[in-house]
């Protein structure tokens, strides 16, 4: 599981469903939840929590996507396995896990320092508040 330390910049509700927008570092990250805590309050931490498998992954990427979580990262650790792989990338100060393919895994060419993009829907965000 991924979890990443973020700031509350903005917060947005209709119909049920909530708009979390947060900074990390020098990006914006976007949540989509059907609730939302009381206690998450904008210019606050909280953490955005995803699986490994809800990584995408892009080597050389130009263009648009519908993925309002783009980052950039450089892959530290690769272990390829017969059907899937785990890739962890730095981005920032942190590391992010992705499982993908094997397949896809050696379509992208994946070796360590190179750098990627890393795709992540705003739908399976979860957010967890800070302990402090």
């Amino acid at each position: 599981m991924n979890r990443i330390r973020v700031i509350i910049k903005s917060i947005e509700g209709s119909e049920g469903i909530t708009k979390i927008i947060s900074n990390f570092a020098s990006s914006y990250l976007t949540a989509i939840t059907l609730e939302l805590w009381q206690n998450i309050k904008i210019d606050e931490e909280a953490f955005f929590v995803f699986k490994e498998t809800e990584v995408g992954i892009a080597k050389e990427f130009k263009g648009k996507v519908s993925f309002p979580n783009v980052l950039d990262g450089k892959i530290v650790d690769l272990d390829i396995g017969k059907i899937l792989s785990k890739v962890v990338m730095k981005v920032e100060n942190i590391n992010i896990s992705s499982i993908i393919t094997t397949s896809s895994a050696k379509i992208l060419n994946l070796e360590i320092n190179d750098h990627v993009k890393l795709f992540i829907k705003a739908t399976v965000v979860s957010i967890e508040e800070t302990d402090e």
